[in-house]
């Protein structure tokens, strides 16, 4: 299976995607991918009802990473070869981003089974970031992508990524699922009102930092992932000044309120 959004006149606006997933569920092959990956806003995760919440993570088949900066295109085409893939650049690919111009691109690489355990997931994602280097950020069970612009690689056979055992939680770690499968039982997904009024209205001056992170724990508590946590604040009035040290210190504040679970 693999997941597409049609609201394709939304793409580039995260905080509109959180509802309306749609799946092609027969055995997708590297050429199907084509069609959704250029198209359309993708993710090879499945979520209950549609609706993009980690908490509702159903299965995958494939994983998702981006390479931003680090290792070339070039260089990327040698490590992914021997592996069933699908690579694209991205819209930002040899264009200055954060002062430098390098490749940006876009590797789908297909799992040797079906996961059907978020944290498990996010087990293979870390893994695969930390070999080659990729986008921190989409270690997640609730991740998007929008569409690459251009196709560089097809592969529709060769290795499979394996799934890797995830150890059983800890006492503090089964504590904090406990409490956040209750909120999340009791928001089911919706999003506190003290929390959506600060989305909605933003914060006073030299509290957006505070009010961030606040609002990354409760939203991770209801079950909403850290990237889209980041992209409701982000969209919101919070962060007050748009700019790459305000990202910096949302994306820092939001981690931190993920951790404080």
């Amino acid at each position: 299976m693999f997941g597409w959004h049609w609201d394709v006149a939304s793409i580039g606006h995260g905080d509109r995607f959180h509802r309306g997933w749609r799946y092609d569920n027969k055995a997708v092959r590297t050429d199907d991918l084509i069609n959704y990956v250029t198209k359309f806003a993708n993710t090879p995760c499945v979520w209950r009802q549609g609706d993009r919440l980690g908490a509702n993570f159903l299965e995958a088949l494939w994983v998702g990473i981006d390479i931003d900066e680090g290792m070339t295109l070039a260089e990327g085409l040698k490590v992914f070869e021997p592996y069933i893939h699908l690579i694209g650049t991205t819209r930002s690919h040899q264009k200055e981003k954060n002062g430098t111009v390098c490749d940006r691109y876009r590797v789908f690489l297909k799992l040797n089974g079906v996961c059907r355990s978020g944290e498990q997931y996010k087990a293979v994602l870390a893994k695969i970031v930390a070999h080659v280097g990729a986008d921190r950020s989409c270690v997640d069970a609730a991740r998007i992508f929008w569409p690459c612009t251009k196709i560089v690689s097809n592969k529709p056979y060769g290795r499979l990524v394996r799934l890797i055992p995830v150890p059983p939680p800890s006492q503090t770690q089964q504590r904090r699922q406990a409490r956040a499968e209750w909120i999340s039982e009791r928001y089911k997904g919706k999003i506190p009102p003290f929390v959506r009024d600060y989305l909605e209205n933003g914060c006073a001056d030299g509290r957006r930092n505070s009010v961030a992170f606040k609002c990354a724990m409760w939203l991770g508590r209801c079950g909403f992932e850290e990237q889209e946590i980041f992209d409701l604040i982000w969209k919101s009035p919070i962060p007050i000044a748009l700019s790459m040290t305000v990202e910096n210190e949302i994306r820092k504040a939001v981690r931190n309120g993920i951790r404080n679970i």
